[in-house]
């Protein structure tokens, strides 16, 4: 006679509701002064609330070593805990707009992203 023990399914956390490209300021509060906009690429099917970003601009880098400098310039991408991440606009495209404007959105004006945030 066996017993077997049913394991919950993990199911990733996202209390904020975030997706595939919402555009997000990302910093870490009180903790240091790095502030940056990104664009989240991917949410991780893991139960650590993480999602793959991409650098669109790095206000301030207080990362120590300039990596999120580097990861806008070489257009990299890395993790982000979901509680970092505070979403500043949505990428969604609307119903009538062309495929270029779809390829192409129009950019983000930093004066409204920053004032929000």
């Amino acid at each position: 006679m066996s017993h077997t023990t049913e394991q919950p399914v993990l199911e990733p956390s996202n209390p904020q509701g975030l997706r595939i490209g919402d555009i997000c300021s990302y910093s870490f509060g009180e903790k240091n002064r790095s502030y940056s906009i990104v664009e989240i690429v991917r949410i991780l099917d893991s139960p650590y609330e993480v999602a793959e970003v991409k650098f669109l601009d790095v206000v301030v880098d207080d990362s120590g070593n300039g990596y999120f400098t580097y990861l806008l310039k070489t257009k990299k991408t890395m993790n982000a805990s979901l509680k970092y991440l505070k979403r500043v606009c949505n990428e969604d495209v609307g119903q009538g707009e062309t495929a270029e404007q779809q390829r192409h959105p129009l950019p983000i004006d930093r004066k409204v992203v920053y004032m929000t945030a």
